[in-house]
């Protein structure tokens, strides 16, 4: 340790250099307090001993500019005095002096002064680099949260807002979005248990899973299990991470909510005063290794409503009860950047005289209409111009035992392998999704989509019943992917057929019966296949669709 002695007194300095070096220190002189600035500027001391009086800079005016100088290092002064006027002493604190020794020097005194302040500095050195050496890794984990978190929330559509406050140290908060296949949207809102760098590093895998599998389109079940057994895997047993995922299709009209360990997620109607409520249903991930029962629920919802989310510390702050009648005042009347900004300075004027103690994490979704459908086919000479058939994949599936949400994503990874481009994959997969969705529900379980009208939960409580009736039948896919020959080599167009063992049914009369434009929760379909493909026709029993698609 390195000690600076400043004293315009020759006898003084070489008895203070003498003992202090026999104690194991490093020693340098200065003369006056201008030449222990200019020192301790070159080479920094862990501690100074400056006289009171000295020629050019008294001992005073040389603390106030030490710790100036030293930035946020700690660095003890000791001021050597020749007796004990308050004026003094007062002026010495003020300046930024430590401690105080009489002159002239006694041995065991400055020995036993030196060695506690030592000792001290040593100990406030230690915390100040292990503080610098957490914050560095604060920062890169919070830059890794952002790496991970931002691209996707980017892609957000303006009537969608998501984001954390974060406070100095982390808290395991995060808030993801990624889209789906068709349109479809995606929602993550996370909080890993306890703080700091753990609870940080905790997110990575659900943020990561969370990403990959939305962006198939997998079912929030299926995310769900992923995410719980990574975090099972990784993480020490007491830690988890509570969850909210989301689904919002506007396409049809519904929003799917799995809520696992988080506050209750709020769905307020655009023309209603009421406040839909869904609360935890599950364990956090990381709690159970196989959870037996996983609940998720599925509301219907229109363009308009809208959906707020959030973490317990938002909870914490405001008050279950308080946000939710903030939330109904509202209502939604104003645009989702309007909202945003108010909260923002909500949350700004509630921490302006407190420390933050929790990442606030919240969401607000206004559900979008839906896309408008077009009728506008490729001409014939732009399938023609495709040549033969480069690679077919065909597949059969038992209801029973598959489903088309598990089943799609897959199919469509494997084809993006085989170098498919991602915007041909995104309305394949609405095609077949749509397709095979109608085959198996339609076709087979003979479900009619009118009961959609009277919500989702109807609906798919009905597709249970028929669905555990079900005496056997397949859905058929045949995919033939058509490329554009010697001269062009790219993928031209893909051939696709859909058809089920069931009877069929009389598709003339519902292609003349639907409405392309009509806002409703069933029977969109058809008309949506007929929008985003080409040459789209039945066969004559109606249990087989055949339809083009450009690319």
């Amino acid at each position: 340790m390195r000690i600076l002695v400043a004293d315009d007194d020759v006898t003084t300095r070489l008895i203070v250099r003498n003992i202090l070096e026999r104690e194991g220190f490093e020693v340098s002189l200065a003369v006056d307090g201008v030449e222990a600035l200019e020192s301790f500027r070159q080479n920094p001391a862990d501690i100074v001993i400056t006289d009171f009086q000295m020629p050019r800079m008294d001992g005073i005016q040389l603390c106030r500019e030490l710790t100036a100088a030293r930035g946020s290092r700690f660095l003890p002064i000791i001021m050597l005095t020749g007796g004990q006027e308050s004026a003094l002493l007062r002026d010495s604190l003020q300046a930024g002096a430590l401690e105080f020794l009489n002159k002239p020097v006694l041995v065991d005194e400055l020995v036993a002064r030196v060695g506690a302040i030592a000792a001290m500095a040593d100990m406030q050195n230690t915390l100040a680099a292990n503080q610098e050496e957490t914050l560095g890794e604060i920062a890169v984990v919070k830059h890794l949260l952002e790496r991970l978190t931002s691209p996707g929330l980017k892609l957000m559509p303006p009537c969608f807002a998501m984001e954390t406050l974060q406070t100095r140290r982390i808290n395991g908060d995060a808030a993801c979005y990624s889209r789906g296949i068709g349109g479809t949207h995606f929602g993550l809102l996370c909080d890993a248990t306890g703080h700091g760098l753990v609870a940080g590093v905790s997110t990575f895998p659900v943020i990561e899973a969370f990403h990959v599998m939305a962006s198939r389109d997998i079912p929030l079940e299926s995310i769900y299990q992923e995410i719980n057994a990574k975090v099972s895997r990784l993480l020490p047993a007491d830690r988890y991470a509570c969850l909210i995922l989301l689904r919002l299709d506007p396409e049809v009209g519904l929003l799917r909510v799995l809520n696992a360990g988080m506050p209750d997620l709020l769905l307020l109607r655009q023309n209603e005063q009421d406040i839909r409520t869904f609360s935890s249903r599950n364990y956090p991930a990381g709690i159970l290794e196989s959870p037996d029962v996983i609940e998720v629920e599925d509301v219907a919802v229109a363009p308009g409503d809208r959906i707020f989310a959030c973490s317990d510390g938002l909870w914490d702050l405001f008050g279950a009860s308080t946000l939710q009648r903030t939330f109904l005042r509202r209502g939604t009347r104003f645009p989702v950047s309007e909202d945003q900004a108010w909260i923002r300075k909500r949350l700004a004027r509630s921490l302006k005289n407190a420390e933050q103690h929790d990442d606030l994490t919240w969401a607000l979704w206004e559900v979008p209409a839906p896309m408008p459908l077009s009728m506008e086919l490729e001409p014939a000479s732009a399938l023609e111009a495709g040549g033969p058939e480069g690679l077919v994949l065909q597949f059969e599936m038992d209801p029973r035992y598959h489903s088309v949400r598990d089943l799609v994503p897959n199919i469509l990874g494997l084809l993006g392998f085989k170098g498919v481009p991602t915007p041909v994959l995104q309305r394949l997969g609405i095609l077949l999704t749509e397709a095979l969705d109608n085959a198996v529900d339609h076709g087979l379980l003979g479900l009619d989509s009118t009961l959609k009208s009277r919500g989702f939960e109807a609906y798919e409580s009905r597709r249970k019943e028929a669905l555990s009736d079900f005496k056997g039948g397949m859905a058929k896919c045949r995919l033939g992917l058509c490329y554009g020959g010697e001269a062009r080599p790219d993928l031209h167009h893909i051939d696709i057929e859909v058809a089920d063992d069931g009877p069929g049914f009389d598709w003339n009369t519902v292609l003349q019966s639907h409405d392309l434009d009509r806002l409703v929760p069933h029977g969109r379909g058809i008309p949506l296949l007929m929008a985003l493909a080409s040459n789209f026709r039945f066969n004559e029993a109606g249990n087989k669709a055949l339809f083009t698609l450009i690319c």
